[in-house]
């Protein structure tokens, strides 16, 4: 959760208080650029290959790490 919250502050400058996991992402000025570089950094964190459409097809960021979740990308509440 640190390393979106870290990247969308440092991408959008946005700060961590002025957004949640439930924030839009079209509302903070994301846009299809942005998904794509997020996917490569996060490929590059985790050292797997991510499809830039989990961050064009879903609202929010809690969406993204659900089907991150789902995936096996992601163990939350660790």
């Amino acid at each position: 959760m640190k390393w979106f919250h870290d990247f969308l502050c440092q991408r959008l400058g946005t700060p961590p208080e002025g957004y949640s996991q439930e924030t839009p992402f079209s509302s903070m000025g994301l846009d299809s650029m942005d998904a794509v570089i997020m996917a490569g950094h996060l490929e590059e964190a985790m050292g797997r290959t991510v499809d830039p459409e989990i961050f064009l097809t879903r609202r929010c960021l809690g969406e993204v790490m659900d089907t991150l979740q789902q995936r096996g990308f992601l163990v939350r509440g660790v």
